[in-house]
């Protein structure tokens, strides 16, 4: 049985394709008259590739089953001979109609079987490739505005370590612990300077990737991008204990191969077994001036002495092996993430409680710089305080992106939309 694979020139093709059908020549790129997140989010998602291959490959799979409910055409078969015998003309021709009789009751059934499997197992498949989408237009979103905020801190950073350098390189003569404030500072500009280059990077990924299918004019604004959530809900008590893991599109679409190699496997059985072709048949006789007809019944079978389909029956088990394995290592795997789905997003929420500590080190920052201006403090202390600031930040992100994933993976597991963690 050949398996359908949409490969990057359909993926990109597709992307194309739609771009010519749907876009409008009085927008710059697509989804520009969005208002608010959640509008951005699920205009980004209607023209994401992922979304309209998603449709395509359903579409392929009712194909697919379409096409093993056929019934296999019969085949027509005519055969004419003709001679002398004692002066007289002899001959006949033969008519005969053969209907594949193993097709119609063993094939057939187990050829539906697979398809049905396969049919269902795209579709999974489809909705698995649509939440990876959400998941990644979602996670992308959050990343842009906490990569602006990351951005101004190390700019300002940077900034402030000039000031001092020059400070520093102005005075006439400087003192061993001067030289080496002055050689930490060079050092910090160098690795913020990386810092900065790492966020642009990013930024210039996130936004090649929304201008792949958004157009090549496509610009974030603040319209799109999700605040930083202050009140995060209490999912400990709204989602079922435990969690319907069983549910998840990863183990469904497991099952479904499972019991479309198990189908294969009884194919392989049943191509063991002869193949039966049988139907009428009509035979013209002609004997001198004679002509008379006969009618009877052909079959035809195929006699199984070479091979008996021993490497195809192999070939199936140890395929039906192996998505066993496979299906039970993921629904351990699965389970066990459940269960700490909820233990993550609590951890995360409680960590980005700690809000005031960054308020409170900013309060410092500015306290401190006052007392660098005076002389009373000396750089290595403005360095320090950039240093937890930046760090301070950069850590919550990543607790804010551990949270969004969670939250968004609870709610897809409760056939939800993860758009919830933009309200």
């Amino acid at each position: 049985m050949e398996r359908v694979f949409l490969g990057l020139p359909v993926f990109w093709g597709l992307t194309a394709f739609w771009g010519l059908t749907s876009f409008s020549a009085d927008q710059d790129f697509f989804c520009k008259t969005s208002k608010t997140p959640g509008d951005f989010y699920q205009c980004s998602l209607n023209e994401h590739p992922r979304t309209q291959e998603a449709v395509i490959s359903e579409k392929i799979g009712d194909s697919i089953f379409d096409k093993a409910r056929q019934f296999q055409n019969p085949e027509l078969g005519l055969r004419s001979m003709t001679g002398q015998n004692a002066g007289e003309s002899r001959g006949g021709t033969e008519l005969s109609l053969s209907f594949p009789v193993t097709q119609f009751f063993f094939r057939r059934p187990l050829e539906i079987k697979i398809a049905e499997s396969q049919k269902k197992s795209l579709a999974v498949e489809s909705q698995l490739n649509t939440l990876n989408a959400r998941l990644e237009v979602l996670n992308d979103l959050f990343r842009w505005r906490q990569t602006e905020l990351e951005l101004s801190y190390v700019s300002d950073a940077l900034n402030r370590f000039k000031q001092i350098e020059n400070q520093f390189l102005a005075r006439p003569a400087r003192g061993p612990e001067q030289e080496i404030t002055l050689s930490l500072v060079e050092l910090a500009q160098g690795e913020y300077q990386v810092k900065k280059n790492s966020l642009l990077l990013e930024r210039h990924q996130i936004q090649s990737r929304f201008r792949t299918f958004l157009g090549e004019k496509f610009e974030f604004k603040s319209d799109y991008l999700p605040q930083f959530k202050r009140n995060w809900p209490d999912l400990a008590s709204l989602v079922p204990k435990p969690l319907p893991f069983d549910q998840s599109l990863e183990l469904r679409k497991l099952r479904l191969d499972l019991d479309r190699l198990s189908a294969e496997r009884e194919m392989a059985e049943a191509n063991t077994y002869p193949i039966l072709m049988a139907g009428p048949n009509l035979q013209r006789n002609t004997e001198g001036p004679n002509v008379y007809y006969t009618y009877g019944v052909s079959l035809n079978v195929s006699i199984p002495i070479l091979n008996w389909n021993l490497g195809g029956r192999r070939l199936a088990q140890y395929n039906f092996d192996l998505s066993s394995l496979q299906n039970k290592v993921q629904r351990q795997r699965s389970f066990f993430e459940s269960e700490h789905l909820v233990e993550r997003y609590e951890q995360a929420v409680n960590s980005l409680k700690d809000r005031k500590e960054l308020q409170l080190i900013q309060q410092k920052h500015k306290m401190v710089d006052q007392y660098f201006k005076r002389g009373l403090v000396s750089g290595t202390v403005i360095l320090e305080i950039h240093r937890q600031i930046i760090g301070f930040t950069e850590a919550q992100h990543l607790h804010e992106l551990v949270a969004v994933e969670a939250m968004a993976r609870i709610l897809a597991l409760q056939n939800l939309d993860p758009s919830g963690v933009l309200n």
